[in-house]
């Protein structure tokens, strides 16, 4: 496992640190800084022209979205509410966020007698279709030496580095922390529900074929051995499992009931970058750790199995930062089998039971992790993901309902070029029962809505050399009609808008829909005030998906101005990167419930 070393200026145009490109035409880098537990602690930032042939997409994918809560108060619509866009743009400030310290624009949104600037997304004059792999190569060409000396800079950074907490992969799964490693926290009461696990992937093509890049002075060589998998750890932790006849969707805790009628379903959440599930760092003023954890507990005392694991490249796992969309099916699959055979290599199934037992293959599976009476392909199965995690999550819903590529597989050609390998890459629909994604921010369903030009660069520059990247290919989106439930949660403020997910909702999705909005930067989606409340919105919208039969060609449209005017107010301050204030009374009842479910489940148990 490789960790951040220094970037020298090896050739002219080549600058330390992580390039990021401005929609005003410049570049920011950043040297970032990291203590010992391989968190970050702030960032060094500096500013350096962008090239034409990169600035020229950047004005034409200007980014942002905002309402100041501190300025604008925001009402929910109704008949008598003006409610629109005006197509008056306006400039928000520079977003908060500890990498990224972007430029917000947007467009004033009238709201009644007030005038609320919200980013938006620069829409490019093409459907969302056209920006597959074949975009994103042919946007890679596009770019001169110098942007591409700087991607190749970022992209090294990100792949390389080992994101911690802990600062490197253990060589055991007994070292994967518990509950009770955090005594201060309500997630310590599930201790005696987690099993730790370890559950094995394959390396992907980026590793085996290796990177030499052409402006660097260093290079990530092919692995040395490419048939050794990686292993990937977490928690499974199993709820009690909710009742169809429960009058309310959080009714069940603390309840016992008879198991013929339980369904169990599982929730898989993933993080946002670069966040492990031990994180313990203050992100500004907010704990992103603590509440991660603390959701985790709402949902299994609302009944739900939740699995929980690192992805490639963090905390407890191995591996290069690489997506994650196809692990999601290894991990389901080893749990119901403790053995898989894919392309040649096996991958096992590691556990140590809630009572210290460590089980390997067969012996794991037998441990009926998912439930008696479960498969990998019958178990309901709900996602949750954040910011980079819900792009990941994406990708796993897209390889269920669509038989289009969406994780790519990739070769070398007789040119030692680095090609797209269809006939290796796996596609779809694979038939398990996906019921329902919770998006939390994230990457849009196609690169045409992707509101930052450093991030198109730095998946075009990464697709060249065989890895994933960071965003998604128009597969997703168009995969869209067949998802049977599609909750999305967004902040006005984010430098990744809801632009794609409201041209989702109208276009493409079919059954359960739903966006939620709240007022403020993407650095507070995370935050005790907003996460609970999603929590909330998370268990509700997953008992519709669970229990009701999804309606067939919903054709129900939005707005971006409804629903900015129907957002729910929280007062964000970007020098502290904190909550300042919570006007909104849905959130602040939602946190009640929260923490009254919890306590009640906490007393019975």
């Amino acid at each position: 496992m490789r960790n951040r070393t220094a970037f020298p200026n090896s050739k002219p145009g080549v600058n330390k640190g992580v390039v990021v490109a401005l929609a005003t035409n410049e570049w920011k880098y950043m040297n970032p800084n990291k203590n010992t537990a391989g968190q970050f602690t702030g960032m060094t930032l500096k500013a350096i022209r962008a090239t034409a042939g990169f600035g020229s997409l950047a004005t034409g994918m200007i980014a942002a979205v905002f309402i100041a809560g501190q300025t604008y108060a925001v009402a929910e619509p109704d008949e008598n509410t003006i409610c629109r866009a005006t197509g008056q743009p306006c400039f928000i400030g520079i977003d908060a966020d500890v990498f990224y310290h972007l430029p917000l624009y947007g467009e004033i949104i009238q709201s009644g007698d007030r005038q609320i600037c919200a980013t938006r997304s620069g829409s490019l004059p093409l459907p969302p279709e056209n920006f597959g792999i074949d975009f994103i190569f042919a946007f890679w060409a596009s770019l001169d030496a110098n942007a591409q000396a700087n991607i190749e800079v970022a992209g090294y950074f990100f792949a390389a580095t080992h994101w911690g907490p802990p600062a490197a992969p253990p060589a055991h799964l007994n070292a994967v922390a518990t509950p009770a490693d955090f005594p201060d926290e309500v997630f310590s009461s599930l201790e005696s529900r987690t099993a730790r696990i370890e559950f094995e992937v394959p390396r992907t093509d980026f590793e085996k074929l290796g990177w030499q890049p052409v402006y660097l002075p260093f290079s990530i060589p092919p692995d040395p051995t490419p048939n050794i998998p990686l292993k990937l750890r977490g928690w499974y932790i199993r709820g009690d499992g909710l009742s169809k006849e429960e009058g309310s969707e959080d009714s069940s805790a603390g309840r016992k009931r008879p198991l013929e009628q339980l369904e169990r379903p599982l929730i898989i959440m993933a993080s946002g970058f670069p966040y492990s599930i031990t994180y313990t760092n203050l992100v500004g003023g907010i704990n992103v750790g603590r509440q991660m954890r603390k959701t985790i507990t709402y949902l299994v005392a609302s009944g739900y199995d939740v699995l929980f694991f690192d992805k490639r490249g963090h905390g407890y796992s191995q591996g290069f930062l690489d997506g994650m969309g196809e692990d999601v099916f290894r991990a389901l699959d080893q749990l119901d089998r403790g053995v898989i055979v894919e392309d040649g290599v096996t991958l096992s199934l590691k556990i140590i039971t809630a009572d210290g037992r460590m089980l390997q293959g067969p012996a794991a599976a037998a441990e009926r992790l998912l439930g008696a009476g479960y498969t990998a392909k019958t178990k309901p199965v709900v996602f949750r993901g954040f910011s980079y995690g819900s792009s990941q999550l994406q990708k796993a819903m897209a390889m269920n309902y669509s038989a289009l590529p969406v994780e790519y597989r990739f070769k070398r050609d007789d040119s030692e070029k680095t090609v797209v390998d269809l006939a290796r890459t796996p596609t779809g629909p694979r038939g398990y029962n996906f019921r329902a994604i919770v998006a939390i921010s994230g990457f849009p369903g196609s690169v045409k809505y992707e509101t930052i030009p450093f991030f198109v660069a730095l998946q075009a520059g990464a697709s060249v050399i065989g890895h994933s990247g960071p965003t998604l290919n128009s597969t997703v989106y168009q995969s869209m009609e067949n998802w049977p439930a599609f909750l999305g949660l967004f902040s006005t403020s984010d430098f990744e808008t809801a632009d794609g997910a409201i041209d989702a909702y109208n276009n493409k999705l079919n059954g359960f829909k739903s966006i939620k909005m709240v007022t403020g930067y993407h650095f507070g989606l995370p935050s005790e005030e907003v996460d609970t409340y999603f929590a909330r919105e998370t268990v509700r919208f997953s008992r519709q998906a669970l229990f009701e039969t999804p309606p067939v060609g919903n054709k129900k449209t939005t707005t971006y101005a409804e629903q900015v005017c129907a957002a729910e107010q929280v007062v964000m301050d970007p020098n502290t990167q904190s909550i300042v204030n919570v006007p909104s009374k849905k959130i602040d009842d939602a946190i009640r419930e929260v923490d009254r479910v919890i306590q009640v489940w906490m007393n019975a148990n």
